[in-house]
């Protein structure tokens, strides 16, 4: 089992909740109604869906699919429970894996919740369309994560490579921005550097951006190299 598992229920819930509760409270207001009681009961309601469908993925699902499937996502995830992880896709698995990540574990932990709660409202009738509505919402929005979490990597990687080429070492600036350092020190306590102290923090934090460009390269090269295995084996 992910030794991450309670973690990400609870903060999940809590999330899923205040969101539900906000939600509830703003349409109270825009009916004109009680925003404290749609509050309450939206917030209430997304309280306990999210406790069973996370309760259901986390402690159910995923330990069940990890411990029975040898291979892509799940075969990595039992290496990473092994030891000390971060929770989320691993770059080394390819751009595919990463969109696929925990997507079968939540159509299925949709489709066990769907299937157990919206009968209490349509009775027998509202077990299949409930588990089929849960079960495809599930697997979006956790695609659609993955997708947010892999244009965030893009993003970084890119940031990092425009501030690595704004980084060289050069002279400071001279002219009109040192006179207003120049009068700035007299009103608060402005350190003007000399050439050979800007170089060296120049250098510092050139040598940090390397670093942090040197991590987000590799996983650059890990996901292209996992991509050419799969278009390899496809063929």
């Amino acid at each position: 089992m992910d030794p991450h598992a309670s973690q990400n229920v609870r903060n999940a819930v809590l999330i899923s909740t205040l969101l539900g509760a906000a939600y509830g409270a703003g349409y109270g207001l825009v009916k004109r109604s009680s925003s404290l009681l749609f509050g309450f009961t939206t917030g209430t309601s997304a309280c306990l869906a999210t406790s069973i469908f996370f309760g259901v993925r986390e402690w159910a699902v995923s330990p069940l699919l990890v411990s029975t499937i040898n291979q892509g996502q799940y075969a990595q995830r039992r290496i990473q429970y092994q030891g000390d992880h971060v929770d989320g896709p691993d770059p080394k698995e390819g751009w595919t894996e990463m969109r696929l990540y925990k997507v079968p574990d939540s159509a299925l932990a949709g489709a066990l919740t769907g299937g157990a709660l919206n009968p209490i409202r349509r009775g027998r009738a509202g077990i299949i369309p409930g588990a089929v509505t849960v079960a495809l919402t599930a697997a979006a929005l956790q695609y659609a994560s993955n997708e947010a979490y892999i244009t965030r990597i893009k993003f970084v990687a890119r940031e990092l490579k425009s501030e690595q080429a704004a980084s060289n070492p050069a002279e400071p600036p001279r002219g009109f921005s040192q006179m207003v350092l120049d009068s700035l020190s007299y009103v608060m306590p402005v350190k003007r550097l000399n050439d050979e102290e800007y170089v060296k923090v120049t250098e510092k934090r050139k040598k940090e951006i390397d670093a942090r460009l040197a991590n987000i390269t590799k996983e650059l090269m890990d996901l292209e190299a996992a991509d050419e295995r799969q278009e390899t084996s496809a063929r």
